[in-house]
């Protein structure tokens, strides 16, 4: 199923016989967040503007503050606590918008190639279970890593001690030893804050938006910016 080829055009920016451990995030490093900008800024505030009939530019004042209060908090990735507050059935509405998920550019080809190694590669992400289920069946993002962790499973988002606390005590990892990539940049702090030595940031999580700028990590621009991993 896996194919394994060496790719040696780059010298790699991370040095691989120093790492054990891969986290990856799935939305915005793995899987286009496309899919969920789309979803949550324009799809959700327009079915709300058009139920509530209120105009959209109200509908997204509302919605987005609802945002900005929930922010960094398990409720902010809860598709139940989105439904019970919105009155909308979330998860029907991603899978009507289900066709915009996909890998973003190189993410396929890099999860091939640890897939091959000997590294550990754990899926590690803020997303509702029943969400990394509809990604899942679309793209089989599971089958390249050993284990997938939902922050839900812990009651604590990434943001969180407590969230790193608690991972480390289900799926135990050498802090010193463990890559993390994410496009959240306060998931990143936190970690670092945790004491994981290995850190990256995503250039353009969004393949519709301009890329990010004036991260503090060092960014990833492209997946072959970290092959060859070593076999």
């Amino acid at each position: 199923m896996y194919e394994c080829v060496s790719a040696s055009r780059f010298v790699p920016m991370i040095h691989w016989p120093k790492v054990d451990t891969v986290l990856l995030d799935m939305d915005g490093t793995l899987l286009d967040l496309h899919y969920d900008t789309h979803m949550w800024m324009h799809v959700l505030p327009q079915r709300i503007a058009a139920r509530d009939k209120i105009s959209l530019e109200q509908a997204k004042r509302q919605l987005f503050n609802q945002f900005e209060n929930t922010a960094r908090t398990i409720d902010y990735y809860c598709m139940d606590f989105w439904s019970k507050h919105t009155n909308m059935d979330i998860m029907a509405l991603h899978h009507e918008f289900s066709d915009l998920i996909s890998f973003l550019p190189g993410a396929e080809n890099f999860l091939t190639h640890l897939k091959c190694s000997s590294l550990t590669v754990r899926l590690v992400t803020n997303a509702h279970r029943a969400n990394l289920t509809l990604k899942n069946k679309l793209t089989g993002l599971t089958t390249y890593v050993n284990e997938q962790i939902s922050s839900l499973d812990f009651r604590e988002p990434k943001e969180n001690q407590r969230f790193w606390q608690a991972l480390m005590q289900s799926h135990p990892f050498d802090p010193q030893r463990t890559l993390l990539i994410d496009d959240n940049e306060d998931v990143l702090d936190a970690a670092h804050e945790y004491g994981i030595a290995h850190l990256l940031s995503v250039k353009r999580p969004d393949t519709q938006r301009p890329e990010k700028e004036g991260s503090k990590y060092p960014t990833l621009a492209t997946f072959d910016q970290l092959l060859p991993i070593a076999q």
